[in-house]
């Protein structure tokens, strides 16, 4: 049993920010279980992405995502953590009070992250900040590029990602999957609590018949690769994720220093979005590895980086739907 209450107050406390996570989709891929020593966070594979993500690499990278927010909240809640991978793909963050207590300088910033969809206003990041995040310690064979606009590598990028909306949006199955996840308006967010929202995405509250037929208009190659370049345009830069080894402790440490690269934009007021299309078509993926990567180097996650308006927050399922009880 608990040792306390305040242990229980400050378990679901910290479960809470591993809540706020991101996700493909906003699917929410995860249960946490609280034990008297510690968080276990288990996948949730129902909530899987079978056309776009079938290997569920995605799925554990968001995973880390929310695995990095529970480090941080424990931290700035006076907890040391140690973190232990099971052979179920679950993991088990053990805390205990720490001896010298310390604030986590991102704490604050979990509850202000978003993923920002909309065109950005061309400014260019000053190269101090790209500094800082280039700075950013890089955990368990995860590697990042910086990738300023109109540069070689950029422009590179820019063509595999609409190589991607080539292949995707072809795609009758992928069209059908990511239709499924969108909300289209409050009666769907109210009965759902995720997926993709109307106002996320830039668009106006409409029936789901008529919101479906509007994107399926508009779910073709051609028109999906405008709109993509005139966003990767209005950028500054691009961040490339890379892992060295294709494992899933791998994708979930990617997750952590993904997160952690997001909440370090935030606070500069970055404004960021995926661009993931290279990483999840194989062929691309594969093309480019071979060009722009090095040997046993696999691409995990593409941001598109800048500066914008604030949009519209995610929303989230009831954190007691995630929490496991024995």
């Amino acid at each position: 049993m608990f040792t306390s209450s305040k242990t229980i107050a400050d378990f679901k406390t910290i479960i809470t920010y591993g809540h706020k996570a991101a996700s493909g989709h906003n699917t929410q891929p995860w249960f946490f279980k609280i034990d008297n020593s510690y968080i276990e966070i288990i996948p949730n594979l129902e909530k899987s992405l079978p056309i776009i993500d079938s290997d569920h690499r995605e799925l554990y990278i968001s995973i880390g995502c929310a695995l990095e927010n529970i480090c941080i909240s424990a931290t700035n809640l006076g907890y040391d953590f140690n973190v232990q991978f099971t052979n179920t793909n679950s993991v088990k963050i053990y805390l205990k009070v720490a001896v010298s207590p310390k604030a986590n300088y991102l704490f604050e910033q979990i509850e202000l992250r978003q993923t920002n969809r909309s065109k950005y206003n061309h400014t260019l990041i000053p190269k101090s900040d790209i500094e800082l995040l280039d700075s950013l310690i890089l955990e368990n064979h995860t590697n990042l590029l910086l990738i300023e606009k109109d540069s070689k590598t950029f422009n590179k990028l820019s063509q595999y990602i609409c190589e991607g909306n080539n292949i995707l949006f072809n795609n009758e199955k992928f069209k059908k999957e990511l239709l499924e996840w969108i909300r289209f308006n409050k009666e769907e967010l109210v009965e759902h609590n995720d997926g993709l929202t109307y106002e996320t995405i830039g668009l106006p509250e409409l029936p789901r018949d008529v919101g479906e037929a509007m994107l399926l208009n508009a779910f073709t190659p051609e028109k999906q690769n405008d709109i993509t370049l005139q966003n990767i345009n209005s950028s500054s830069h691009m961040a490339l994720f890379t892992c060295l080894g294709n494992t899933t402790n791998n994708w979930i440490n990617t997750g952590r220093n993904l997160q952690r690269f997001c909440l370090k934009c935030t606070q500069l007021g970055i404004s960021f979005t995926y661009l993931n299309q290279p990483c999840e078509v194989p062929q691309i993926s594969k093309d480019l590895t071979d060009t722009l990567l090095q040997k046993n180097e696999y691409p995990m996650i593409i941001l598109r980086l800048g500066y914008s308006k604030k949009m519209p927050y995610s929303v989230r399922k009831s954190i007691s739907e995630h929490i496991l009880h024995d």
